[in-house]
């Protein structure tokens, strides 16, 4: 089964090679899942890239199962076939990096092919067209891009499900010639695949939170409060345990406008898409406790307190 992408004379096709020679169908599920995948991975490029991209799709050829995809983009009203042309050759360099492969002679390829791309839309610009703003810099994001890499993921994942998958092959055609330019075999599909979508939490170490509905009983329950940062209420998960324990055994009194001013871990994930949400927030330290004009300083706050008066009073090398 082959997936024709074309602009101009240059083409992309998808190869799905089947473990039997005879087989030229593939579920419609998969096929068109795996599509929905490459489109986003397309969409999402040319978005990074900061060019308008329209997609349109022809209709298929009598007696093949070819699918002809054509790339236009434009700026300002002017069409500009080279970047339609620039576009493909990013998806070519950027859909074969792995998701589970660290090592060195990978970093280096992808390193090389990134610096060739840089190369490439230099002369692009060097030729009188017009070039994204710092283009360097949106193809840096791109090559690092985690919603690059979940679309990825997705492709592969489903297309796993298609048994009788053995190869998937991406080339390269023009009227001169045709080459393969890279073949992945089924083996290695998990190789694509994103362990988790978890990403690196953001931590806000004075984060402040109007306290909607606090916790004054042992158990696993959520406080609620606005996030002055965001003006926006959330659920949290408070893991500082001495706050919890005055909470309870001392009865720390709340009223309308009380606030902690806290360390704030916010947790984040990908979703389905690829994009990027926060999945949680948890309160890891209460330092200190505003009703009013008054402040309580917590044990928490009374700890950074006298770890900052320590370090100021230690003497500078220049001193």
């Amino acid at each position: 089964m082959k997936t024709k992408i074309t602009e101009n004379n240059n083409k992309i096709e998808f190869h799905y090679i089947f473990n039997d020679d005879t087989i030229h169908s593939i579920d419609a599920f998969t096929r068109n899942n795996c599509e929905k995948e490459f489109l986003n991975l397309i969409k999402t490029i040319s978005s990074e890239l900061g060019i308008n991209l329209t997609v349109t799709t022809e209709s298929k050829k009598e007696g093949s199962l070819i699918d002809i995809y054509n790339f236009l983009v434009s700026q300002n009203g002017l069409s500009l076939a080279v970047w339609g042309t620039f576009l493909l050759k990013v998806f070519k360099y950027v859909f074969p990096i792995k998701s589970k492969d660290d090592s060195e002679a990978a970093k280096l390829a992808n390193e090389k092919s990134l610096l060739e791309l840089i190369k490439q839309a230099k002369e692009i610009e060097e030729s009188g067209i017009p070039v994204p703003t710092n283009i360097q810099k949106r193809l840096e994001k791109i090559y690092s891009s985690r919603k690059i890499k979940k679309q990825k993921s997705n492709f592969f994942k489903k297309l796993t499900n298609e048994k009788q998958i053995k190869t998937f092959e991406v080339l390269t055609s023009s009227p001169m010639e045709e080459k393969v330019l890279f073949s992945i075999p089924k083996t290695i599909f998990k190789e694509y695949y994103l362990d988790s979508d978890n990403l690196d939490p953001l931590i806000d170490n004075s984060a402040e939170i109007e306290i909607i509905s606090p916790v004054l009983k042992n158990g696993n329950y959520s406080w609620r409060g606005i996030y002055i940062k965001e003006n926006l209420s959330h659920e949290y998960t408070m893991k500082d345990k001495e706050f919890k324990k005055k909470v309870i055994e001392e009865g720390i009194p709340f009223q309308n406008g009380t606030r902690l001013e806290c360390e704030l871990e916010i947790c984040r994930k990908l979703d389905e898409n690829g994009d990027e949400y926060n999945s949680s927030y948890k309160i890891n330290k209460v330092f200190n406790q505003y009703i009013g004009e008054a402040v309580i300083e917590m044990p928490s706050g009374k700890k950074r307190r006298l770890k900052k008066e320590l370090e100021d009073s230690q003497p500078s090398l220049f001193d």
